[in-house]
């Protein structure tokens, strides 16, 4: 049985993260720091979804995919400059249902997909 849950979402640029995969991300807007910081004081959950454009700058929720991956971050890094790396580990498919807010950083509501292999269709 899938389930909802609202977590912080980090829109990516350039490249995808897929359940079970370990990566390191570099951060460095401040919409995503934010997403990330608020991670850290809750489950240490967010949501991966790649950005449309990756041009865009401060993207908009319809810039957004609706299909990305929850992730645990594992590692966090503060680097010269005001910028982050993160060590994520992806856990688990999943689809955005809505977005909550956008300010500090986008918040959403995702449902988490079932265990094993199984469809999920973008509306």
């Amino acid at each position: 049985m899938s389930k909802e849950r609202e977590l912080p979402l980090l829109p990516l640029r350039g490249i995808l993260v897929f359940p079970y995969m370990v990566i390191h991300l570099d951060v460095g807007r401040e919409r995503s720091m934010a997403a990330i910081e608020q991670a850290m004081m809750d489950e240490r959950l967010i949501v991966l979804s790649a950005q449309k454009e990756t041009e865009i700058d401060s993207p908009n929720p319809d810039d957004i995919h609706t299909i990305g991956t929850l992730a645990e971050i594992k590692q966090l890094l503060k680097l010269p400059g005001g910028t982050m790396r993160i060590l994520v580990e992806g856990k688990n498919r999943g689809k955005i249902l809505e977005f909550i807010t956008d300010e500090p950083y986008f918040k959403v509501r995702v449902e988490e997909a079932e265990e094993g292999v199984q469809e999920i269709t973008p509306e």
